[in-house]
């Protein structure tokens, strides 16, 4: 059994239009601005970090950091936690050690509207939630912040919430420096910085209109391949690169797709309608495969796994069109949280 991470959210009544990226570092502010800059020490040997992406947020942690370390969706050591909204656990439960002191930093996604009554995983909310945090401005976007603390270890922690990308951050530490970094480091930029998508796109949300349905997806020759993975139009999880063997085997079974078809699989009778899941769900959205050749050139491949009609889900490039395998499915980078049974395809 599994159990939904997506927390539901907000009435605090945020303005849902995307504003204007910046790659640089963040800028934080309560009130008005300082009339003069002020002076910044640099380390003259800065400790290497590690960058989580999610949404376009960027979080900087220690480079040793392990990621994801998660045990029935609680953290049960230091890690950096990147979770899309709709992440899935075991439905399970296990005792923590009295002596559980981890350092861990959420960078995780929320299914719009925030709500004073919001939940957020790494993190307890006092009487009246969002509504006791405090405004502030990262690189000129609304923020909430709050000082609380771990809802499973009860060390001190930093809750940010960012409404216009949906997404929040929990530093959860006993060391304040930790936690002062973390919050610090938080920044925007338009384009995924490994693989080069866009952070917000619904441009491969739908199959062609007008598809060729008598035509080969032909990738053979790719040298290398990216995969950027979009829910409800956000840049959700990313993948750079593959292995010569599985780089072979990916374009193989994208040339083998099928025709389409309007059958429907039996083991989709019963489930609730025809039409794709909620947004939210991290394994409904666009796989967007960016194929690039020795010559310099590239081909954009779109994967798309549609539940309830999984004989339906599809891949295309430019006007061609065809149908999901489950060897193709099998073959994808693992950007997909969860999909259907490579079986049932």
């Amino acid at each position: 059994m599994l159990r939904r991470a997506a927390a539901s959210m907000l009435a605090l009544s945020c303005a849902a239009a995307l504003a204007g990226c910046d790659s640089g570092g963040s800028h934080r502010a309560t009130g008005p601005r300082p009339t003069a800059p002020i002076p910044v020490t640099t380390p003259a040997h800065a400790p290497a970090t590690q960058t989580g992406w999610l949404h376009g947020v960027a979080v900087d942690v220690p480079a040793g950091w392990p990621r994801n370390k998660l045990r029935c969706g609680t953290s049960y050591e230091t890690s950096l936690i990147v979770l899309p909204a709709g992440a899935a656990f075991p439905a399970c439960a296990w005792a923590k050690p009295k002596t559980l002191r981890p350092d861990v930093v959420w960078l995780a996604g929320f299914v719009p509207p925030l709500t004073a009554s919001s939940r957020f995983l790494g993190a307890d909310l006092p009487p009246g939630g969002l509504a006791k945090s405090t405004a502030v401005t990262i690189n000129g976007e609304p923020a909430r912040e709050l000082q609380t603390r771990d809802n499973w270890t009860k060390e001190p922690a930093v809750l940010v919430v960012l409404p216009r990308r949906a997404v929040y951050v929990v530093v959860s530490s006993m060391h304040r420096t930790i936690r002062d970094s973390v919050v610090a480091s938080i920044r925007f930029a338009r384009r995924d910085a490994i693989t080069g998508c866009l952070v917000r796109t619904s441009a491969y949300d739908a199959p062609p209109r007008h598809p060729h349905l008598d035509g080969r997806i032909d990738v053979s020759g790719a040298v290398s391949v990216s995969a950027c993975h979009y829910v409800a139009g956000w840049l959700e999880t990313t993948a750079a690169s593959m292995p010569a063997a599985k780089l072979a085997a990916l374009m193989r079974a994208i040339d083998a797709a099928p025709h389409v078809t309007s059958a429907r699989a039996p083991v989709d009778r019963g489930c609730e309608g025809l039409a794709p899941g909620p947004p939210e769900w991290s394994d409904d959205g666009p796989v967007v495969l960016r194929f690039s050749f020795a010559d310099g050139t590239s081909r954009i491949v779109v994967a798309r796994v549609v539940e309830c009609t999984r004989w339906q889900s599809y891949v295309f490039s430019g006007s061609v069109e065809r149908r999901m395998t489950g060897a193709l499915l099998a073959a994808l980078p693992p950007v997909l949280v969860q999909f259907p049974g490579i079986d049932t395809m």
